[in-house]
């Protein structure tokens, strides 16, 4: 068995422990092809995925998220808070408009 998969079943095994659902997504292995249900599955999950995701390429993109700037958790932990905020505040405008749409 490859790696890769031990260290998914091993993660997997985690999330059950704890009572997670695992959101994993299943990657092809060389000369195997993915089930239909595992198509689905890794569909089901990507489309909760990019909601969140969008949101992280985001702040990268407008901040340049996504790398510390301070040493200690807890400067970093605020950088990530003031990062967030900065997003929504960003965000608001457009978030306005299409509340008063509908």
């Amino acid at each position: 068995m490859p790696i890769k998969v031990i260290v998914a079943e091993k993660n997997s095994a985690c999330l059950l422990e704890r009572g997670l659902i695992d959101g994993i997504m299943i990657k092809a292995q060389k000369g195997m092809k993915l089930t239909e249900r595992q198509r689905e599955l890794n569909n089901a999950i990507s489309k909760m995925r990019c909601l969140i995701e969008h949101t992280f390429g985001s702040i990268r993109r407008w901040f340049s998220g996504g790398r510390c700037r301070y040493r200690g958790l807890e400067r970093t932990h605020t950088q990530n808070i003031l990062e967030a905020m900065a997003y929504n505040l960003k965000r608001m405008p457009g978030l306005l408009v299409l509340q008063s749409i509908k």
